[in-house]
C-alpha cells in the first residue's frame, strides 16, 4: 500500500491504512480539527479528552468503562462549530463532523511526552509498548520549547504519554525520522538519548481495537 503522511492543521499526521467517518456532533461542542474524538450516550462526537496540564488525571484520555463509554472514534479533520457556507450547519450548529477513524492499520504521529522531561526520549525498548493519551494544555509540557518540528503551536497538544499506562489507548510502533537523529535503524541500541530534536520525538501509533468504537480487522504491525 502507498504510505501517504497527511498534517492536520493541529499537531501530527497519518499514515497507513485510512478511513473517513461521520457522526452528529453533541450539542455545545467546540473540538477543533485534530483532535480525537469519542462519542456521548448518544451515539454523538464529543472531544475525548479535555485538555488538562498532565497532572493526575487532568488531560487523560479516560480508560474504558462500559458500552461505548470512552472508545475512541478517531480524529477530527474539521472544526465543530458551523464555518460559513457549510451545508451540514443551522445557523448556530453544526449537524456532523467528520474525522479520520481509529482503528488498527491506521496510524497517528504523536509527540512522545513524560512528565519527566529528561526521561521524554525515543528508545527502541518503547516499540510495540502500550500507553495512554492525554490532551495538554501549555501548563502541561515540560521544556516546551524543545518541542520537535513546532509541535507546540497549537493551544493544545496531543501526546502519548509513556509514563501512563492504566488507561492505555495505543501501542507505539516507530518513531518520525525526521525527529529522531541517528537514524539508522530503531532497533539499534545506539538510538540517541539526548538532543533538543529527539527530546519529545514523534512516535507512530496505532489505536488497540479494544479501545476504539470503529475498529476494523487489521492486526497492528510495525512499519519502519
Amino acid at each position: 500500500m502507498p504510505q501517504t503522511i497527511v498534517r492536520f492543521t493541529g499537531n501530527a499526521g497519518l499514515r497507513g491504512f485510512q478511513r473517513i467517518g461521520r457522526l452528529p456532533i453533541a450539542s455545545g461542542q467546540t473540538f477543533k480539527d485534530g483532535d480525537f474524538l469519542a462519542v456521548n450516550s448518544s451515539g454523538q462526537l464529543i472531544l475525548a479528552a479535555s485538555a488538562g496540564n498532565g497532572s493526575s488525571t487532568n488531560g487523560q484520555a479516560p480508560a474504558w468503562a462500559s458500552g461505548n463509554t470512552n472508545l475512541i472514534v478517531g480524529r477530527a479533520i474539521e472544526d465543530a462549530q458551523p464555518v460559513a457556507n457549510d451545508p451540514t450547519a443551522l445557523p448556530t450548529t453544526k449537524l456532523y463532523g467528520s474525522f479520520v477513524i481509529a482503528e488498527p492499520g491506521t496510524q497517528f504521529c504523536l509527540p512522545l511526552y513524560h512528565a519527566t522531561a529528561t526521561s521524554a526520549y525515543p528508545n527502541p525498548n518503547l516499540i510495540g509498548s502500550q500507553y495512554e493519551l492525554w490532551n495538554l494544555n501549555g501548563a502541561g509540557q515540560s521544556s516546551a520549547a524543545t518541542w520537535a518540528s513546532g509541535e507546540v503551536t497549537p493551544a493544545t497538544i496531543w501526546v502519548v504519554r509513556i509514563d501512563e499506562t492504566t488507561a492505555v489507548k495505543a501501542q507505539i510502533v516507530d518513531f518520525l525520522p525526521d525527529e529522531y537523529p541517528g537514524w539508522p535503524d530503531v532497533g539499534q541500541a545506539s538510538a540517541p538519548s539526548s538532543g533538543t530534536q529527539s527530546q519529545y520525538c514523534g512516535a507512530w501509533v496505532e489505536f488497540l481495537g479494544g479501545q476504539t468504537l470503529l475498529s476494523g480487522a487489521r492486526p497492528i504491525t510495525r512499519s519502519n
